[in-house]
């Protein structure tokens, strides 16, 4: 089945120029999500879930930027949850398959890529956890590419933020204290990955350390640029130990 096109032709309804890089985007975070599929040998059946569910795992943001203008959920609705709606009410998963598992990995991609803590069934952890690693991974290579910029200034990183780091966690949006932590925010990313392939692929692409190096270069400020710089040696021991275990 052409779930391609059917996505196409669903986000020929909203302004292309806005939502562009969602499109390219869930085409990437597809993309990814099948190899990180073969790399773990899923059959052809599992491995069309996963490139569904990964495909539609944003469909809720052209609805979003519809409705209120933004993609900034704190500025709107969750797009998980506007996904979600839109998958149902609107009759749109019907229209991609009528396979019972694969219309409840969508929705639960759609729901829970964000907020995987929430999701109990077993039975599509896995699938949601390789969409939260290929969406993660692409935010990261675009804002290498310049595609997504922070403006961190020249501000500290706050204890939270470094704190977050040393427990090996996520930063919590709301400990966000200063503009530097903003791309903290993004470096914590590192801990929440969940397969052997990603972390192989953040070694030999190096990502991490030029994504680090730029951020580096845009502060001013002496003790960012300390912090960054010790934060990029533990993300590469990081990455090595989660490759080896």
């Amino acid at each position: 089945m052409d779930y391609y096109k059917k996505f196409l032709d669903y986000c020929n309804k909203y302004p292309y120029k806005e939502c562009k890089y969602k499109i390219d985007h869930s085409v990437r975070v597809s993309s990814f999500a099948l190899k990180i599929a073969d790399d773990l040998n899923y059959d052809d059946d599992l491995k069309d879930t996963v490139y569904l569910s990964s495909l539609l795992h944003d469909i809720g943001r052209f609805e979003q930027f519809h409705r209120y203008k933004t993609f900034v959920d704190s500025k709107s609705k969750y797009h998980g949850d506007i996904g979600v709606e839109v998958l149902i009410n609107d009759n749109l998963i019907d229209k991609f398959t009528d396979d019972s598992f694969k219309k409840k990995s969508c929705l639960l991609t759609c729901k829970y890529h964000g907020t995987l803590d929430k999701l109990e069934d077993n039975k599509y952890y896995n699938i949601v956890k390789i969409v939260r690693d290929s969406d993660k991974i692409d935010i990261l290579n675009n804002a290498l590419l310049g595609n997504i910029e922070l403006d961190i200034g020249d501000d500290f990183i706050s204890s939270k933020a470094i704190e977050s780091f040393n427990k090996h966690e996520l930063l919590n949006l709301k400990n966000k204290k200063t503009k530097a932590d903003r791309f903290v925010v993004w470096v914590c990313f590192i801990f929440d990955f969940n397969y052997k392939y990603t972390y192989k692929y953040l070694k030999e692409s190096k990502l991490m350390d030029k994504l680090i190096l730029k951020y580096i270069n845009k502060t001013n400020n002496v003790n960012c640029k300390r912090e960054l710089k010790r934060m990029g040696k533990e993300v590469n021991k990081y990455i090595e130990e989660m490759i080896s275990c």
